[in-house]
């Protein structure tokens, strides 16, 4: 019997969200991304991963040190 739900690697998780590797597992470790261990692996759920894909990440870094970001502003 299975529930149906559906667990992503943190690479697969990163290619949805369109982030790094190292980015999934840095919101996973501060407690923005829900996670569950299976063995040595750590998984999303899909629906976890839509969840956050749908917030948004926010300012991209750097954005203020563009000059078109810059112009933009004023």
């Amino acid at each position: 019997m299975t529930s149906g739900v559906s667990l992503k690697t943190l690479t697969e998780a990163g290619e949805i969200l369109g982030v790094s590797y190292f980015t999934v597992r840095r919101l996973v470790l501060a407690g923005h991304l829900s996670s569950v261990n299976i063995g040595a692996r750590i998984m999303v759920s899909e629906a976890e991963i839509f969840r956050v894909a749908s917030q948004g990440t926010g300012p991209r870094r750097g954005a203020a040190h563009r000059p078109e970001a810059a112009v933009a502003a004023r």
